[in-house]
């Protein structure tokens, strides 16, 4: 995992950040993410990722990090898991959070087409 992997998971994370933020102004109550029968809205986790930003820079840590802080708030059974489990969990849904925004790749670094969820 080298300075390219560290690269891309923060280009994800902040790309997730931005769709949620975005989604939370233009539809607040669209699920996000659904976890081990568990949802959380855009609006929902805005609101967590908000106050969990304002703490972060109050102690002078990473405002990206208060996306993990959000979501593992707003999805309790992300604490159940073990850490190996927790961080693939997290990956996951922090791709999916943001596979919507301009450059998105997957893991390989190739660029993705845009996604849709189908109800």
């Amino acid at each position: 995992m080298g300075n390219n992997s560290s690269s891309r998971n923060l280009d994800q994370t902040r790309a997730a950040t931005e769709a949620v933020l975005a989604n939370a102004t233009a539809v607040p109550s669209l699920v996000a993410v659904r976890f081990a029968g568990e949802s959380v809205s855009f609006g929902e986790l805005a609101g967590a990722l908000e106050s969990y930003g304002t703490v972060m820079r109050r102690h002078g840590l990473d405002s990206d990090t208060a996306l993990t802080a959000a979501i593992i708030h707003c999805l309790p059974p992300l604490a159940g898991l073990s850490p190996l489990e927790a961080a693939g969990a997290m990956g996951r849904i922090v791709e999916w959070l943001g596979r919507d925004q301009a450059g998105a790749r997957d893991q390989a670094g190739a660029a993705r087409p845009r996604m849709r969820a189908v109800s």
